[in-house]
């Protein structure tokens, strides 16, 4: 590792003018184009040969085939989409484009990375195997670029699989990550719920699904740590259809939001008397909406939207169907319909015990046992870094980037007012290229290098 610290050290004002451009031109998932072209045309002027592949228009995989010669393939990712958010923190690089804000640091995953590889790619002839860098689009919506890549055997060959994700959370200096579980599982839903509208003065003409919506849950957290790190996600969608009316006769109505509002207090008991506390997922109903506009009328229907976030695929299986029948019961009562769809949902990230140890040696060797955290428990936020995991072993860490002196507004990712320390790249950069020298150039490691 001794001899790659020079080569980490003089790569840095690149990775912080490679993070500030990106920064300034974020891009949306799934219009990131221009950020892979630019990564595209540092890479091919890498001092190392790469195969570089674009196995969509806005992702890029390169690899680097060692000197030292034949091994085992091991990948690092980064992210490199921007959020629909409009920047206000203030930098000096900040977004040039409206509405459109690098506000979770995958600008940043992305110049480290590329930073690995330019000082990997001068260590060539000391590795044995193949290095494989993935630029991974569109993290932040379903579906999501990494299970496109995934399908696209972008993990073909690959061994194992390691991440970084910075965290204005943490100090500059520290890396955290947990065995197992790391995030949970999320399925995100719509319900519609369809009552009988009519006007607000007649709600017993009506079949309110409004009311019926209104029983629903909360939503999560996030973290990092050995096993489960992050959880799953199943996003949903509920449509109730009454029978409108006039708000003076609902008794001539089915009331759409009457029945809403029933459904949200009721699928509270999901969580807290159909599933263990141990297991118990976060079941959140986060928008209503439904009505005229009009004061004195019921609707014909109400939509709510939510998501469901669990700690384990089993609870992911049953909570569904749970929740099917305490809308289908009570829709049913009020003689209404309903509508349950669910959005494609995230799995949990899950670090491997194997992949766990490889990088947390690298983290503790590099920043101490101080500053090496172990998360207590795994976070209920998502990851799209599960869907590799779900095909080779995989460890994802988190990379503290915290700004002193900063308030909290910007020491928080999806902020709009979000701000890091880009010394904090320096340690991002050392982590994936000693992970990579752990693993391709153990001779040298043993010799304390």
């Amino acid at each position: 590792m001794q001899s790659s610290i020079p080569l980490i050290t003089a790569v840095q004002p690149e990775v912080v003018q490679w993070r500030r451009h990106i920064h300034e031109n974020p891009y949306v998932a799934y219009e990131e184009q221009p950020t892979a072209d630019y990564v595209a045309d540092i890479l091919s002027n890498m001092p190392a040969p790469l195969d570089i592949r674009r196995l969509t228009p806005n992702s890029v995989v390169a690899d680097l085939r060692g000197g030292a010669g034949e091994g085992p393939m091991y990948a690092l990712r980064a992210d490199m989409d921007a959020l629909p958010l409009q920047e206000e923190s203030g930098e000096p690089f900040s977004s040039k484009r409206p509405g459109v804000m690098h506000a979770c640091g995958h600008d940043a995953h992305t110049a480290m990375l590329l930073g690995a590889v330019k000082v990997l790619c001068q260590m060539r002839d000391r590795i044995r195997g193949t290095v494989r860098f993935i630029f991974q689009h569109a993290e932040e919506v379903i579906p999501s670029g990494a299970k496109q890549l995934v399908g696209l055997g972008v993990l073909d060959g690959v061994s194992m699989i390691f991440g970084l994700h910075v965290a204005a959370e943490f100090p500059v200096g520290t890396i955290s990550t947990r065995q197992g579980t790391l995030y949970g599982a999320c399925n995100d839903f719509d319900i519609v719920i369809r009552g009988a509208g009519g006007h607000a003065s007649q709600p017993e003409l009506c079949v309110d699904p409004i009311l019926i919506a209104s029983e629903v849950f909360p939503v999560g957290t996030i973290s990092t740590r050995q096993g489960t790190l992050y959880g799953a996600c199943n996003d949903f969608d509920i449509v109730i259809r009454g029978a409108g009316g006039h708000a003076s006769q609902p008794e001539l109505c089915v009331d759409p939001i009457l029945i809403a509002s029933e459904v949200v207090a009721s699928l509270q008991s999901v969580v807290s008397r159909r599933v263990s506390a141990l297991k118990a997922p976060v079941l959140s109903v986060t928008q209503i909406s439904g009505g005229t506009g009009a004061y004195n009328v019921i609707p014909d229907s109400v939509h709510m939207r939510g998501t469901l976030r669990c700690l384990d695929r089993e609870t992911q299986a049953c909570v569904p169907r749970m929740m099917e029948e305490i809308i289908a019961g009570i829709t049913k009562a009020h003689g209404a319909q309903y509508k349950l769809s669910w959005l494609e949902p995230n799995i949990v990230t899950y670090n491997d015990p194997k992949a766990y140890e490889v990088a947390k040696a690298a983290a503790v060797r590099l920043v101490g046992e101080d500053n090496y955290h172990e998360l207590p428990t795994p976070l209920l936020g998502v990851a799209d870094f599960s869907e590799y995991q779900a095909v080779v072993p995989g460890c994802l860490c988190w990379l503290g980037v915290r700004k002193s002196g900063l308030g909290s507004a910007n020491n928080h990712n999806y902020s709009s007012k979000f701000r890091m320390d880009e010394a904090g790249m320096e340690v991002g950069v050392k982590h994936h290229v000693l992970i990579i020298a752990s693993l391709m150039m153990q001779q040298e490691c043993s010799k304390g290098d």
